[in-house]
């Protein structure tokens, strides 16, 4: 069995995209057609094994994994523990063959979101677990930034004076002695720090490499920790400046 694609959509830009690991065929056409007659738009890929399933992973970005535990080359909750070693941001949904509340609860304390007997799945009962599960783990997102901010602001009204290594230097804050560099410093985090919230919204890829090149940056100016401080007060203040804007990333794509 390969790998094979199918799409049910209605509005591009609200749908989730969903990987299938599942070896059965015939378990996996139920899913299809479970999510055919969902309320909510789905791409899906479908892949038979975990090594499959891994690969996929690494190169593409998926909002949530339906994961069968019983596969050719992965068996039991070794194959949930993989799947988060490479994908921990994923949330991971198990489809059991076996009706037992015990192995449910070993699923969600080794790591799944939740779990679902294939003898109970419908296409009221998949959606519900799906829509639950992405609601859950998007609004935990966004309660994480609110809180970020808000604990943040202790940081903007510290003020620059406080920094004794920079007195005893006699050097300026970056802000002070190099405005310029300062407010295009400000400028790329701040759309670092956008880029984050897209990626914890499952709207955006993880900013590594940018990230790299601005921490380089900071290098190149000798800056000192109270820099990084003042950039991402900076920045944050322009996130409460604007708070609806930044929410709205975290909005959940299902009624």
């Amino acid at each position: 069995m390969g790998n094979w694609k199918f799409s049910m959509t209605a509005q591009p830009a609200q749908i989730d995209r969903l990987l299938i690991v599942e070896d059965s065929r015939a378990d996996a056409l139920a899913v299809r057609h479970c999510l055919a007659t969902s309320a909510s738009p789905y791409q899906i890929e479908v892949v038979d094994c975990i090594g499959k399933a891994l690969t996929r992973l690494l190169d593409e970005k998926f909002d949530l994994i339906l994961l069968d535990l019983g596969l050719p080359d992965s068996t039991g909750l070794d194959t949930i523990s993989r799947i988060i070693a490479v994908a921990p941001d994923v949330p991971v949904v198990v489809l059991t063959g076996r009706d037992d509340e015990d192995i449910g609860r070993a699923c969600i304390d080794a790591g799944a979101q939740d779990y679902l007997c294939k003898g109970w799945m419908t296409p009221e009962n998949l959606g519900r677990v799906i829509s639950f599960t992405l609601r859950r783990i998007r609004e935990a997102a966004a309660r994480l930034v609110r809180e970020a901010v808000q604990k943040d602001q202790v940081l903007t009204a510290a003020p620059i004076e406080a920094l004794v290594t920079r007195k005893l230097a006699g050097e300026p804050p970056l802000r002070v002695g190099k405005p310029a560099a300062f407010a295009a410093m400000q400028a790329t985090y701040q759309a670092l720090l956008e880029e984050y919230m897209a990626y914890l919204s499952n709207t955006g890829p993880k900013p590594h490499e940018r990230m790299q090149i601005l921490i380089t940056r900071f290098g190149d100016l000798s800056a000192a920790p109270r820099d990084l401080i003042d950039v991402h007060s900076a920045s944050l203040e322009e996130v409460r400046r604007d708070t609806r804007k930044y929410l709205r990333l975290f909005a959940v794509s299902h009624g």
